[in-house]
């Protein structure tokens, strides 16, 4: 189920001060609850944007603020997380084998042994972003080389990495064994495009999902998840009550 903090305004009112005071406390509520709506958006926010990548964190903020996110129905404000992949991104998910995904999904595509997908890994010519890494130097002197020659193709064929990768199931790790058929930037290549009228390279190397992929080589390890919603909790209390108090003030009650 999606996430959702709601909190009503007003509460913990004596019901003697809620009644001698209720047009001004509804008032009050009323002004409050977009301020306190913000700032929890605004907190829950920095938490996404420390945790996780920049694409990723747009991708997670965008449920924050999706049509039905934040709605207020008299003195009650609902604050909610919208979408599949934001809610991933907050509670985490265990790992799972990307090739029976992907061989199901949209993009597949059928040949002589069957089905597959073929996916796209871009590299960064320099020290690469957040969102993926650069290339060593000794292979953008390769590449660098091909150009010169004329290809746009990188050709060469190297060991496939192996490692132990860590896998996680309810929320505890199991390790699994991984080898790589080839080599990272095997047959890497240069795509120029046009971006505001200059050339611009890109650098990919694409690599098959099939029935015959190794069945360690394309599982996602899982997520933790970033439980941005509960580390905002205790500061939202505190600040939602400051708020409240001040728009009492203004709307002439008495606060002690």
């Amino acid at each position: 189920m999606p996430r959702k903090y709601e909190i009503r305004i007003p509460s913990g009112l004596s019901a003697k001060l809620a009644k001698k005071w209720k047009p001004q406390l509804m008032k009050a509520a009323h002004a409050a609850l977009p301020k306190i709506g913000m700032f929890f958006i605004d907190r829950v926010s920095q938490e996404a944007n420390v945790h996780l990548r920049p694409a990723t964190a747009a991708a997670y903020k965008a449920g924050l603020t999706a049509p039905g996110s934040v709605t207020v129905v008299g003195t009650t404000l609902s604050i909610r997380l919208v979408g599949n992949l934001p809610n991933d991104l907050e509670k985490g998910y265990d790992a799972f084998d990307i090739k029976e995904a992907m061989l199901r999904g949209g993009r597949v595509k059928y040949g002589k042994s069957g089905p597959y997908v073929d996916v796209a890994f871009r590299h960064g010519s320099h020290e690469g972003t957040v969102n993926f890494p650069g290339m060593p130097s000794d292979i953008k002197a390769k590449m660098a080389k091909a150009i010169a020659a004329g290809s746009n193709r990188l050709k060469m064929k190297t060991p496939g990495k192996e490692f132990t990768r860590d896998l996680l199931f309810g929320g505890k790790s199991l390790s699994m064994h991984v080898k790589h058929k080839r080599g990272i930037y095997d047959d890497m290549l240069r795509i120029q495009q046009m971006v505001k009228k200059k050339t611009s390279n890109k650098y990919i190397t694409i690599r098959r999902i099939s029935e015959r992929s190794g069945p360690t080589s394309w599982w996602h390890p899982g997520f933790r998840g970033i439980h941005a919603f509960r580390k905002s909790l205790p500061q939202l209390r505190s600040t939602s009550i400051r708020i409240f108090r001040h728009e009492m003030q203004l709307a002439g009650v008495k606060v002690k």
